[in-house]
């Protein structure tokens, strides 16, 4: 720890931290693992990460339960060529029906 209260959770970086109940902190390893990392204090602060889930290719982000069982991964959608688009004209005229 130092002076400001500060403590180095990893060595190699991470993306999207994210820790509910205030006793575990989650983040995107640099490797493409989600890692956990036991942040309680008493009687001093536990660091070691340990990899819980491969993220999947083209991880954008996401969150976790408050009990941190579940994860909600997001992910891009690949669009298709064509995506269909439909034009109502006179769409009132059906509204008096």
């Amino acid at each position: 720890m130092d002076a400001a209260g500060k403590w180095l959770i990893s060595k190699g970086g991470g993306a999207n931290p994210d820790g509910a109940d205030g006793k575990e902190l989650f983040y995107a390893a640099s490797d493409g693992k989600m890692m956990s990392v036991d942040i309680s204090a008493k009687p001093y602060l536990r660091r070691t990460a340990e990899g819980s889930v491969q993220l999947p290719a083209g991880f954008i982000g996401g969150d976790v339960t408050a009990d941190g069982s579940r994860f909600l991964i997001g992910v891009p959608v690949a669009q298709s060529a064509s995506v269909p688009f439909t034009v109502v004209l006179n769409w009132q005229a059906t509204l008096k029906k």
